[in-house]
């Protein structure tokens, strides 16, 4: 029956509503101010890398695209061949089991970033019959 009183006020103090509002306002101007100024920044700064790697993707040397030719072609399975480039012409040798590999080779060549044009050089070795 007794009502207990609390010696000090817990509850956190609360500002008028007028400078609510003006607070809030404040915030979302700053927000505006923030975003205009900042997002052809950021766009700048997004926009800068993708050039760097036109840039780079350009500039592959030939040791780079006869390197990848070379790794594709093994995963493939191709096994005796050689791979010359100079300034993103690639010319192939060597011998391959039969026309479709020779094809294959061409277009797992040409498929390489880089690469301006293929010529295909290998050739089918003639099986000789041995007579024993």
């Amino acid at each position: 029956m007794f009502k207990t009183r609390r010696p000090y006020n817990l509850s956190p103090m609360k500002a008028p509503a007028s400078e609510t509002r003006k607070t809030s306002e404040w915030i979302k101007a700053k927000n505006v101010i923030r975003d205009l100024f900042l997002m052809p920044v950021i766009l700048l700064l997004m926009a800068k890398p993708l050039r760097a790697a036109d840039a780079m993707v350009a500039d592959l040397d030939d040791a780079t695209i006869c390197a990848q030719i070379k790794t594709s072609l093994l995963r493939h399975l191709s096994m005796n061949f050689q791979v010359m480039t100079k300034e993103g012409v690639v010319t192939l040798s060597g011998s391959a089991v039969d026309i479709a590999e020779i094809d294959q080779n061409t277009k797992l060549a040409a498929e390489i970033i880089g690469v301006k044009n293929v010529i295909n050089n290998m050739v089918i070795p003639a099986v000789v019959a041995r007579n024993d």
